[in-house]
């Protein structure tokens, strides 16, 4: 199924020759031979598979979301931010939304371990983005867009959204 939606939705980051199928209709995978798919680890919430294109050298990442995870992260908001990061140069692009996933740029890289994450050079870096990532402008338009029930009269009020998500996690772990 990853196949099948990478054909349909990714083959122009591919650079697949889709001439001729009906991308609404059947797809046969086995013309696909030069895709090759990995599964990469790392993750918590979600699956991630990395899916080149051995002709070209072409890759995306095609995310399957986690099960029962929509109940503590709200998928619209996810989408919203990811596309006001993205204009920032702090996200990566998505090129295709599914039930159930998304298909996104490939960036490459290594897992952080937690070992690095108390690393000096590491904290040191992972400062200055969060730096810029604050100094971002267009904060209270995002904010705004996520919630506009809190701007009234052309004042907004702030309020975290990061207990109600982690309280939310916590009891989905609990019934698990």
């Amino acid at each position: 199924q990853i196949l099948d939606h990478v054909i349909r939705l990714a083959n122009p980051q591919l650079e697949l020759d889709v001439t001729g199928l009906d991308l609404k209709g059947e797809i046969h995978i086995s013309k696909f031979k030069n895709l090759e798919i990995c599964s990469v680890t790392g993750g918590y919430t979600n699956i991630l598979y990395k899916v080149t294109n051995r002709d070209n050298g072409n890759i995306v990442a095609v995310r399957i979301f986690g099960r029962q995870t929509e109940r503590f992260i709200d998928r619209s908001h996810e989408r919203i931010i990811q596309n006001h990061l993205c204009l920032q140069g702090f996200a990566k692009h998505v090129y295709a939304r599914f039930n159930g996933g998304q298909i996104e740029e490939w960036l490459p890289g290594n897992v952080v371990s937690d070992d690095d994450f108390y690393s000096f050079k590491y904290t040191e870096l992972i400062a200055k983005q969060l730096y810029k990532l604050h100094a971002t402008p267009g904060q209270r338009d995002l904010y705004v867009k996520l919630y506009p029930h809190l701007a009234k009269n052309g004042e907004l009020k702030f309020e975290s959204q990061l207990w109600a998500s982690v309280w939310k996690f916590y009891d989905l772990c609990l019934e698990n």
